[in-house]
C-alpha cells in the first residue's frame, strides 16, 4: 500500500507521527505522489507557505487515492471542490478547517463511505452530501447545527452513523429526520430540552446517545404503525434534567443498555419489570431513596450501577434470599456513596454477582454472609469508606474466588488470625484503619509477617 511521503526536508517539517502531505501546496511537484493511496496533512501550514492553495486541480491525477485527511488549516471552497476530482475516495476527513459549507461538487464523490466534517462552522449539511450513494458514516461534531430538519434528505440515505455530538441542536423530533438504515445517533452535547422518538420513523436505530443536554421530556411515540417495535438496543439520558424517570423507555421493549445517571429523579417505578431485555442499567448520581424488588427481577440483568444517590433502605426489606425469580445473571452491584446502614440480605442472593461495591456508606457491620447452598462467585468487594468496627473474615473460606477485598477507611482495630488463610492471589486493603493488634510495625510488613507474628504468639485472647 503506497503512501505519500514528503522527501524534501522542510526546515519546519516535524519527524513525528505520519508523514505529512507538504507536497500538496507545490503543484510541480504532486506527479511524483500520484500512486498514493493515502493521504495525510494534519500540521498547521506556517505562515510564511500561507500564500501556497492547498488542494490544487491535480489532485485529480490520484487515480488510486482512497483516504485523505486534512485537518488544522482553513480550506477553500475552491480546495473543497477540487477534492471532487478524486472519485476513488472512500474515507475524507476535514476536521477544524473553518468551512462553513459544503459545495455541490462533493456529490461526484459516489465512492465515499466515511465522511466527518467534525470542529467546523456548518449550520447545516445539504442533501447532496447525505444522498452520496455509498455514505454510511457521517460525523459532524461540534458544528453549528441548530436544527436536525438541517440534516436534509435523510430519509433518502444510506447512512448507518450520524455524529452530531457538540452543536446546538435545541429539540430533537424523528418526523425530521426519519432514515430506514441508520443505526447509530449521537446528540450528546447538545441544548436538546426535549425529544420526541417515533418508532417506527428509524426502525433499525440500535444506538441514541443524548448525554449532556437539557432534557426535561423524552417521549416515545406510536403513530403510523400500532404497536411498532422499536429496535433501540442503547439509550443514554446522562447528564440531563429529567426530575422524574422517563416512563417512556418503558416502550422500547427491545432496550439492553439504559443510562439516566446524573439526573434529579427521586424514584424508580415498578413497571421497571416490563424491560425484560435490560442488561446494563445506570442511575448513579441521582436523589433516588429506595430501589423497587422488580429492577433486581429482570431475567437478564447483569450490571446495576445506583452510585451517589440517597438510598437507605429497600422499597421492599422482606425479599426472600432463596428468592429464585431475582436476576440469575447479576454481575456488578454498585451502590457506592449512598446512605446505607446495612447490607440488604437480597444482596447475597445473586448467583453469579462478581463486583460488589458499597464504599462509601454508613455500614457499621457486615452480616454474616451468604448462607445458601450455593457459594457465592464475588471476585471484588468494596466496603472502604463505612463505619465497620468488625469483619467476619471468618466467613471468607466462603468466598473461595474473592480476590479482592477492600476494607480502606474504616474502624477496624484488628487483623485477625483469618486474614492470613486467605489464597495468596488475594489483594486486601486495611490502609487508615486505626489497628491495634498486631502491633503496628509488624503490620507494615504485610501478611507474611502478621501470619508469623501469630505463630508466635497464637491468637488474641478475648478481654
Amino acid at each position: 500500500m503506497a503512501t505519500a511521503v514528503q522527501t524534501r526536508q522542510d526546515a519546519w517539517k516535524k519527524d513525528t507521527g505520519p508523514p505529512q502531505c507538504m507536497f500538496l501546496t507545490e503543484r510541480s511537484k504532486i506527479s511524483n505522489f500520484t500512486n498514493s493511496t493515502h493521504l495525510y496533512l494534519t500540521e498547521t501550514i506556517p505562515v510564511p507557505y500561507k500564500s501556497w492553495t492547498l488542494v490544487p486541480q491535480e489532485i485529480g491525477l490520484f487515480r488510486k487515492l482512497t483516504s485523505l485527511t486534512l485537518s488544522n488549516n482553513a480550506l477553500s471552497k475552491k480546495a473543497i471542490a477540487n477534492i471532487s476530482l478524486c472519485e476513488s475516495l472512500k474515507t475524507l476527513i476535514l476536521t477544524s478547517c473553518k468551512i462553513t459549507h459544503l459545495p455541490a461538487q462533493i456529490s461526484r464523490l459516489v465512492n465515499l463511505e466515511t465522511l466527518d466534517i467534525s470542529y467546523n462552522e456548518l449550520t447545516r449539511i445539504q442533501s447532496f452530501v447525505c444522498t452520496l450513494p455509498a455514505l454510511k458514516s457521517l460525523r459532524a461534531r461540534h458544528n453549528r447545527i441548530f436544527d436536525v430538519k438541517n440534516i436534509r434528505s435523510l430519509v433518502k440515505s444510506r447512512i448507518v452513523t450520524l455524529d452530531l455530538k457538540g452543536n446546538l441542536l435545541q429539540s430533537f423530533n424523528t418526523r425530521f429526520s426519519r432514515s430506514k438504515t441508520l443505526r447509530y445517533l449521537d446528540l450528546s452535547e447538545n441544548i436538546i430540552t426535549h425529544v420526541i422518538f417515533f418508532k417506527d420513523d428509524l426502525p433499525l436505530l440500535e444506538k441514541l446517545d443524548c448525554e449532556g443536554n437539557k432534557i426535561t421530556a423524552f417521549n416515545v411515540m406510536e403513530q403510523r404503525k400500532l404497536n411498532a417495535r422499536s429496535n433501540l438496543r442503547w439509550l443514554s439520558l446522562a447528564k440531563n434534567c429529567l426530575r422524574t424517570f422517563p416512563n417512556a423507555v418503558f416502550r422500547l421493549t427491545s432496550l439492553e443498555a439504559l443510562d439516566v445517571s446524573q439526573n434529579t429523579f427521586v424514584s424508580i417505578p415498578r413497571e421497571v419489570e416490563v424491560m425484560k431485555h435490560l442488561k446494563s442499567f445506570i442511575a448513579s448520581r441521582n436523589h433516588l431513596r429506595s430501589l423497587p424488588r422488580e429492577l433486581f427481577c429482570l431475567p437478564q440483568l447483569k450490571l446495576v450501577n445506583v452510585a451517589s444517590n440517597r438510598l437507605h433502605h429497600w422499597r421492599h426489606e422482606s425479599w426472600n434470599p432463596d428468592d429464585a425469580i431475582l436476576s440469575q445473571e447479576m454481575h456488578t452491584l454498585i451502590l457506592a456513596g449512598n446512605k446505607l446502614e446495612s447490607v440488604p440480605s437480597a444482596v447475597y442472593s445473586f448467583p453469579s454477582i462478581e463486583h460488589l461495591d458499597m464504599s462509601r456508606n454508613k455500614l457499621r457491620k457486615f452480616p454474616v454472609m451468604f448462607k445458601n447452598k450455593k457459594k457465592p462467585a464475588i471476585v471484588s468487594l468494596d466496603l472502604s469508606h463505612n463505619k465497620l468496627n468488625h469483619f467476619p473474615f471468618e466467613e471468607l473460606d466462603n468466598l473461595r474466588r474473592l480476590r479482592r477485598l477492600n476494607l480502606h477507611h474504616n474502624e477496624l482495630t484488628e487483623i485477625p488470625e483469618d486474614l492470613t488463610k486467605m489464597w495468596c492471589e488475594s489483594e486486601v486493603t486495611l490502609a487508615n484503619n486505626p489497628i491495634k493488634w498486631p502491633p503496628l510495625d509488624i503490620c507494615a510488613q504485610g501478611l507474611p509477617a502478621i501470619e508469623e507474628f501469630y505463630k508466635l504468639v497464637g491468637p488474641k485472647k478475648s478481654t
